[in-house]
């Protein structure tokens, strides 16, 4: 912004009068800067929500359709450890299947670290943010609670994935397979439970976090 002088005051009257109008259009200007700053920041804030409430909308439908595929998972290992019990005590098995697989759900937290990075969460009411980030850190224990399951069902395939006959499997080979069985089993309920935790986080939120329009 330019400020030009009068070309001559005549008096301290002129002087003042200009004075006040140099300042009034001053003040008027920051006020328009302070008005576009503040729309940019509401609209970045309108931009960031709206993404994170999509990305936990998204991630709730991912979530869930793993846990609807748990009790699959677990009632297969269930079958592995009769499977083991039988061959352990009558040296064969009428369970003529084993299936074997796990699946992972992929969480995403790209729209909750771009609003950090582009500093929307700066101009978000703390309420919110607590709100988020207590959601997102959940996702962190979720996955990284996963990532210890898949390894405990991956180490409980060892023996059946190596195209060895099941059957023929030695007494320790069948009983070290039991233990990990039994611990990827467990592992499988514990996900369970924190994964309906974190879907009723995830529909907490969702029902009362509305994106400004």
């Amino acid at each position: 912004m330019d400020i030009h002088p009068p070309a001559k005051l005549e008096s301290l009257r002129d002087a003042a009068f200009h004075l006040f109008i140099v300042t009034v259009g001053i003040l008027i200007a920051l006020s328009l800067e302070q008005l576009v700053e503040w729309r940019h920041h509401r609209e970045l804030v309108r931009e960031a929500r709206t993404n994170i409430v999509s990305e936990i909308r998204d991630n709730k439908k991912e979530l869930d359709a793993i846990r609807t595929a748990i009790p699959e998972l677990r009632k297969n290992q269930t079958t592995i450890l009769d499977f083991i019990q039988d061959v352990l005590d009558h040296g064969k098995s009428k369970i003529n299947s084993l299936q074997l697989g796990f699946h992972l759900a992929q969480l995403s937290d790209t729209s909750w670290t771009t609003a950090q990075t582009v500093g929307a969460l700066g101009f978000m009411p703390y309420a919110d943010v607590k709100k988020y980030a207590a959601v997102y850190q959940l996702q962190d224990q979720y996955a990284g609670f996963q990532t210890r399951t898949a390894g405990a069902v991956v180490s409980a395939m060892t023996a059946f994935s190596e195209n060895k006959d099941p059957n023929k499997l030695s007494h320790a080979e069948l009983e070290a397979e039991r233990v990990r069985v039994l611990e990827s089993i467990s592992a499988l309920t514990a996900q369970s439970q924190i994964g309906e935790g974190l879907s009723k986080a995830y529909a907490e939120l969702l029902a009362r976090d509305r994106p400004a329009k």
